[in-house]
Order: C-alpha cells, then structure tokens, then sequence
C-alpha cells in the first residue's frame, strides 16, 4: 500500500473554492428557499386564522430568512489553514507514516 504526500495549503484553499461554490447551489439555497416558503405557508395560515393581516407575505419572507440562517452557516465548509496541515502531519508522525507535505 503506497502512502499519498499531506496535501499542501494552496491545494487545500483551491478544493475549498470548489466546494465552497457547490455548496451555494447545492445545500445553502434548498436549505434557504425550504425555510422561507415553510415560513410564509405559516404566516398565511395564521393570516387566515386570526384575522386581516396586511404585511404577512414580507414578515414571513424576513422570519424565514433569519432562520435559515443557523442550518446554513453550520453546513458552510470551513476555509483550511496551516493548522490543519500541521494536524494532519503530528497524526502521521504518530502512527509512524510519511509526513512530508506535496508540492
């Protein structure tokens, strides 16, 4: 079995990019748009239950805005830094394996 190199910063912050552009597409927009039309659903039943609301569509939209704010921000990928070489390397150098980081 043949051990790969540590993966280098520029490496790390080039494949941050790419999952950082995916993840607006694909999980931070479905998350966003979910929280919004289920926030305003909500607001229009309560329209209807209690009564004449007049701003009901723009409160909705603002409510479920805010909320999906947490889900959004606890799935966003995290920017790589030096520390996480350097994690990756001590984790190698204790179990014994090559650490030296690709160029």
């Amino acid at each position: 079995m043949r051990v790969h190199k540590v993966e280098n910063l520029e490496s790390r912050v080039a494949r941050f990019k790419q999952e950082r552009l995916s993840f607006v597409f694909t999980e931070a927009l479905p998350i966003f748009s979910l929280c919004v039309v289920l926030s305003i659903g909500l607001m229009y039943a309560v329209n209807r239950w209690l009564g004449a609301y007049d701003n009901w569509l723009i409160v909705g939209a603002v409510v479920g805005a805010c909320l999906s704010m947490p889900p959004v921000l606890a799935t966003m990928p995290k920017r790589p830094t030096i520390e996480d070489v350097h994690a990756d390397q001590s984790i190698r150098r204790a179990y014994g394996m090559d650490d030296t980081v690709d160029d």
